[in-house]
């Protein structure tokens, strides 16, 4: 065990126990006389700083201690104060904390509360690089302040250690050594952790040198990566909406002539019938392409999509143009006002509106094609997938059309089949010769709608102009797996025939009209017949159910402050947008909620990952322990101004008196017990030297605002 240097074990206040070392017993003659030095102090009288030492502070604490000795030329060092007792001087020496503070609040602030910068950063245009590379020479900027910060925390604490009290020799290196890394694995530092570690303030402080040393190595990533604007996607609003229908309206289970809406009836071909839009479906016919393609709608243009062999969906028809709306409405309101926190968001590269908690349909479709050589007399049933039609009339009716010059089609339900098939409906396809002595075709078809949930999304790319994309989906388009956890809707036959009816003045259906821009011809193969075939279907049936509830819309009227409700709420910069309309005395029991939220695409602060919160941490954890030493600097009042650089140290080293305690040292130390040595700084003869526990004899506590040599 060792005592304090300088007291007896009866009077000691903290006892460090050592490693067991080589070195022997300190002799009986050192003793509380020999540590306190009570009575023999040689150095100059107690006195109040003088202003010069608050500039020296100043310059001490910015690393510019050339600057503080002045003009005049010094043929020797005059003796100097190690420590001061003056808030002033203390305060002064806190400036090197103000620079690399305020600049971490900043950061902290802007990536807390956000910040939108906007399409790129203010500069010149075209040279967007410049302003992020100015950004990272100042980010290295910071880091190096921070550094400083970090080194007159821990060279403050340990000369305080020093000075005060007995404390293990590696301590004297600590302010020299926090700075790598590897200094956490050094001898210096694990030979001063048991010793240390006996007392609460010892715990503290090896609580604060770990700390600045793990800090030391991450602040500057961690500035850097706070103070570069980020170029992501950011939440930017929105609204709630309603639409006058309910779920089973927008998504009907089963769906008849009861659902086809009244001005269809007395115009088949107006927008609102199952077949309206059927133009845009020869796109796909025509190019035979698996690719996305537009429907028109009272607003925009969805995105119909065939994939792989008759699979085909697009967005239900009603929500699109109310998803269209509104996100016009938010643009408009992105050009109005100020922003919270950032530029308009406007100044942007690209938007994308999206709605969640959606539904379309989604059609697959199975054929069997029988060719028929002569007139079809001996037709006694038509073959399906799985199944057969043997009703005898609409085998007739099958007959009669073999000879026509024109492709038809017929709708049946599948109540009609020989066997339930858990299909939507059932559809007969007539193909006609296609040269004299060719047979013709029969091709009997089971399309496969469901509801699938989507998210609907439209695209605004900014850099090509404010150009508005079509509604586009997120769905899982060839998972079977995925697609069998939702019902068939159930089709009957009635509603199927509205989505072929007559055009062009009733010379000619929707379906042969298809067929005819397929440009099927006596030289087709049978396989682009086939192909063709199950395309139409799917596309003609996916297209009908798209136009479910048609005339469904947005309800309710503006608010009068109805741009602060389409922006994030509550004054954030970032988030999810309020409720625009006023639903005031409007009964919405047979209505359908959405939410339409706003993503920007641009550079800000407050991009939220596990990198950038790792990043915001260690710059917490820094502004806690530099606010925790200004805190307590300024409440003891002390400032330390000397032993700051190893030639500083090695000069108290070499007048110091000689020590056992090193024996063998000097050509390197390989064990750490003599790092946990206890010692202090003390005043022998008006010098200051170290204390080991062999030479601390005639030694002397240092005193405040005292010169020594």
């Amino acid at each position: 065990m060792y005592t304090e240097l300088g007291q007896d074990t009866s009077d000691r206040t903290e006892s460090v126990e050592l490693l067991p070392t080589a070195q022997p017993k300190p002799p009986d003659s050192v003793s509380k006389t020999a540590y306190d030095g009570a009575n023999n102090d040689s150095s100059s009288p107690n006195a109040a700083p003088p202003k010069r030492a608050v500039l020296r502070g100043i310059l001490h604490g910015l690393g510019l201690k050339i600057l503080s000795q002045g003009r005049r030329k010094q043929k020797s060092e005059a003796p100097k104060v190690p420590l001061w007792k003056s808030r002033r001087t203390a305060i002064s020496r806190l400036i090197v904390h103000f620079l690399p503070m305020s600049i971490c609040i900043v950061l902290l602030f802007l990536y807390f509360r956000g910040f939108y910068v906007g399409d790129r950063l203010d500069g010149v245009l075209g040279e967007e690089g410049v302003e992020e590379n100015t950004l990272q020479f100042a980010s290295k900027i910071h880091e190096l302040t921070m550094l400083a910060s970090l080194g007159v925390v821990v060279l403050t604490e340990t000369r305080r250690r020093l000075l005060k009290t007995a404390s293990p020799f590696g301590l004297l290196f600590a302010g020299i050594g926090f700075a790598n890394v590897n200094y956490l694995w050094s001898k210096e530092l694990w030979g001063i952790v048991k010793p240390t570690g006996k007392s609460w303030s010892g715990r503290i402080f090896l609580l604060v040198l770990i700390l600045a040393t793990l800090l030391a190595p991450f602040i500057g990533p961690a500035s850097a990566l706070l103070m570069i604007p980020k170029l992501s996607d950011w939440e930017a609003g929105g609204t709630d909406f309603w639409v006058n229908a309910t779920r089973e309206q927008l998504w009907p289970s089963q769906v008849d002539i009861s659902q086809v809406e009244p001005s269809c009836l007395a115009d088949p071909n107006g927008m609102s019938c199952p077949h309206s839009g059927w133009e845009a479906l020869k796109t796909s016919v025509v190019g035979r392409f698996y690719e996305e393609f537009q429907v028109p709608g009272k607003r925009g243009f969805s995105s119909m999509i065939i994939k792989s062999w008759s699979r085909s969906t697009v967005q239900q028809a009603s929500i699109a143009d109310a998803l269209i709306e509104n996100a016009l409405k938010w643009d408009e309101v992105s050009k109005m006002g100020s922003v919270v926190g950032g530029k308009h968001y406007r100044w942007r590269n690209s938007s994308r509106w999206e709605m969640n908690d959606v539904q379309q349909p989604y059609t697959s479709i199975n054929c069997l094609k029988t060719s028929v050589t002569d007139d079809g007399a001996k037709i006694s049933r038509i073959p399906f997938h799985k199944t057969d039609l043997i009703n005898s009339s609409i085998i007739d009716e099958v007959r009669s059309r073999l000879d026509e010059l024109e492709p038809s089609l017929l709708w049946v339900d599948t109540s009609s089949l020989t066997k339930e098939v858990n299909r939507s409906v059932a559809a007969i396809a007539v193909l006609p010769r296609l040269s004299p002595g060719a047979p013709s075709h029969i091709i009997g078809c089971l399309p496969q709608s469901r509801w699938i949930n989507s998210t609907y999304h439209i695209t605004n790319d900014r850099r090509f102009g404010p150009q508005i994309y079509p509604v586009a989906s997120d769905i899982p388009y060839d998972d079977d797996a995925a697609l069998s956890q939702y019902p068939v809707i159930k089709i009957s036959r009635s509603w199927a025939e509205y989505l072929d009816p007559e055009i062009n003045g009733g010379n000619i259906t929707v379906f042969q009209r298809l067929f005819r821009d397929a440009n099927i011809t006596s030289e087709s193969s049978e396989q682009d017949q086939s192909t063709m075939i199950h395309d139409v279907l799917s596309l003609m049936v996916t297209n009908g159910l798209s136009k479910a509830a048609y005339t469904a819309s947005t309800q309710g009227t503006l608010k009068p402050d109805y741009p602060a409700h389409f922006k994030p709420q509550n004054g954030a910069v970032f988030g999810k947008g309020g409720q625009a309309y006023n639903m005031d005395g409007i009964d919405t029991s047979n209505m359908t909620m959405f939410t339409m939220n706003t993503i920007i695409s641009g550079k800000g602060y407050g991009h939220r990952s596990k990198t950038f919160n790792f990043a915001a941490t260690w710059l917490i954890l820094y502004s806690v322990l530099a606010i925790g030493h200004i805190v307590f600097t300024v409440y003891t009042g002390e400032s330390y101004m000397s032993f700051e650089s190893p030639a500083e140290l090695t000069t108290l080293a070499i007048q110091s008196e000689k020590t056992t305690v090193l024996e063998n040292a000097g050509a390197g130390i390989g064990s750490r017990h003599i790092y946990a040595a206890p010692v202090a700084i003390r005043e022998f003869d008006g010098k200051l030297g170290l204390a080991f526990e062999d030479n601390a004899k005639g030694g002397n506590p240092v005193r405040p605002n005292t010169s020594y040599g």
